[in-house]
């Protein structure tokens, strides 16, 4: 997900004059040909421009015209004084011409940590990911486009609005209409609307009920191996404050057990790439990355269901059935679902009301946390670079890969 923040970051603050951060967004929205006018309106104006010489660097490095990157990152390393990525993007020049295969995401880490893990964000060339964003990638929506589009198109690539606003219920209901016909991409979107609207309007409910009724099986159908599919549909069913039953316990136990317990990730993505593909030829895929990366794993419910759960045989249950759902997510590619498993072990513990048990869980809690911050930490120090590989050909089991890659 730290993706996402990225590509916003870059986009806050463009102009109409040309700057290396625009360039890298170019680079990164799949039109490298601009990106290198851009950059060489830049470096014809003011040679030494460090950025620009960064970014045109990366640019060809991953394109793998490496003379050229060469050149940039010697003009680069020949500033006083010279910034800590010239040193980086030389190792990785050495490397790329060493395993022109290797993912260029890969070869940059491994370059990094071959001269000593400089910390790069405390000298940046690119702004940082903790900046903000003012705008949004791509371009908006041409009105023609947005008139011919769907309900189901405008919940996945038109909304803009909170989770929770009662703007997106309206659109997730409207989406609701063509529920077998919709991709799982739309169906799980619409869930979700439903489990994050918390109050539910009470001219509402009723309807949010129904549609929860008819697009759960469906989404559970879709891949019966997989259990998340049919917490999902679970989710949208009951409001946080809804004790669990004993039908509702046994449809957890019977999800969990199933053979596969993940959100669909790399299925979304390539429904969402197709989907966008139909409205936007030019920058569909860059939607797509937008939607799939923001796409929501609403498993907080889980757990305000189960400390709504006061009958004592109940909630013990649930406790367990919590804790074994945690299991399932721990060892999962991506960093949400990892700290949504703490977040459910922690649960788990406070709801046995086993004081030992619970100082253990939440020992252990802790130590997955401080080790998640510590990634995130060593992330930051690898600093921005602007890469659209690593965007365009995101792949969710790999995120915690690359995190940990960095440690070792």
């Amino acid at each position: 997900m730290e993706l996402l923040a990225l590509v916003l970051t870059l986009i806050s603050s463009t102009t109409a004059e040309p700057t290396a951060q625009h360039a890298a967004l170019l680079h990164m929205r799949g039109e490298a040909a601009s990106a290198r006018t851009e950059l060489e309106a830049v470096l014809a104006s003011h040679p030494s421009n460090a950025p620009a010489l960064f970014v045109a660097a990366a640019l060809e490095a991953e394109a793998g015209n490496l003379g050229a990157a060469a050149r940039h990152a010697s003009r680069l390393g020949g500033l006083s004084p010279a910034p800590p990525q010239a040193r980086v993007l030389a190792a990785l020049i050495a490397r790329r011409r060493a395993q022109p295969g290797e993912r260029i995401d890969d070869a940059l880490i491994e370059a990094w940590k071959e001269v000593g893990r400089p910390d790069l964000a405390s000298s940046p060339l690119l702004p940082s990911l903790d900046s903000r964003a003012m705008e949004i990638l791509p371009p908006e929506l041409g009105a023609e486009v947005k008139e011919r589009m769907s309900a189901a198109e405008r919940l996945v690539f038109a909304y803009d609005g909170p989770a929770n606003g009662r703007a997106h219920l309206d659109l997730a209901l409207d989406a609701a209409m063509t529920a077998e016909q919709n991709p799982l991409a739309v169906n799980l979107e619409i869930l979700a609307a439903l489990t994050s609207h918390e109050p539910m309007p009470g001219e509402l409910r009723q309807d949010a009920r129904r549609v929860a009724a008819r697009v759960a099986p469906i989404v559970a159908a879709r891949d019966p191996a997989n259990g998340y599919l049919v917490l999902a549909g679970w989710l949208a069913s009951g409001a946080n404050d809804t004790p669990m039953s004993a039908d509702d316990l046994a449809l957890l136990q019977e999800a969990v057990a199933r053979p596969r317990f993940e959100v669909p990730r790399r299925e979304l993505l390539a429904e969402l790439r197709q989907m966008a593909a139909g409205l936007d030829a030019k920058h569909g895929p860059v939607r797509a990355q937008l939607a799939a990366l923001g796409a929501p794993v609403p498993l907080m419910r889980l757990w305000k269901r189960a400390e709504a759960t006061c009958e004592p045989a109940a909630r013990a249950r649930a406790s367990v059935l919590l804790a074994a759902t945690a299991k399932r997510l721990e060892s999962s590619g991506t960093m949400l679902e990892r700290m949504l498993s703490l977040g459910l072990a922690d649960t788990a513990a406070r709801l046995s009301g086993d004081e030992r048990r619970i100082a253990s869980v939440r020992a252990e809690v802790e130590r997955a946390r401080a080790s998640m911050n510590a990634l995130r930490e060593e992330q930051k120090r690898l600093g921005t670079w602007p890469f659209a590989g690593p965007w365009r050909e995101w792949d969710p089991s790999r995120e915690m890969e690359r995190l940990e890659r960095l440690a070792r």
